[in-house]
């Protein structure tokens, strides 16, 4: 797993929690499952500990079966050999029960703007494929 982030709906975003539409997102660290302070795609300047809305924690939130979710998602990708690379989007439910939501070809490369990812293992994995310049 290259990187995680959790989405979240905003008064800007409703119904929906896209990062173009004023929604956030906190990464994840990808070990713990823990997240981090929360962003906006078009206000990167500022950082969230607290959901602005609501006042709910964010910074430090574990997601739900973290462990069991990594385990459950290089399952489903073992599914699909002649793909190397999936970005998914899976809903947890209250119960903690992982929904995939859609599985993606590639990633929301916008999300380099709010933290660059060009010497992480992204932006490495692009590099050994031939998918960045060699910047």
């Amino acid at each position: 797993v290259l990187f995680a982030f959790h989405r979240f709906g905003s008064k800007l975003s409703e119904p929906v929690d896209n990062m173009s539409r004023g929604g956030l997102f906190a990464y994840i660290d990808v070990e713990t499952g823990i997240c981090g302070k929360a962003k906006q795609l078009h206000h990167y300047d500022q950082v969230f500990s607290c959901h602005p809305d609501t006042g709910a924690r964010i910074e430090g939130l574990q997601v739900p079966n973290w462990a069991e979710l990594m385990d459950y998602l290089k399952k489903s990708h073992t599914a699909f050999p002649f793909y190397e690379f999936f970005a998914w989007d899976v809903l947890i439910s209250k119960d903690g029960k992982p929904y995939i939501i859609e599985i993606n070809r590639g990633s929301d490369l916008s999300i380099q703007s709010l933290h660059p990812m060009r010497n992480d293992k992204l932006g490495k994995y692009m590099k050994e494929h031939k998918l960045l310049d060699r910047r």
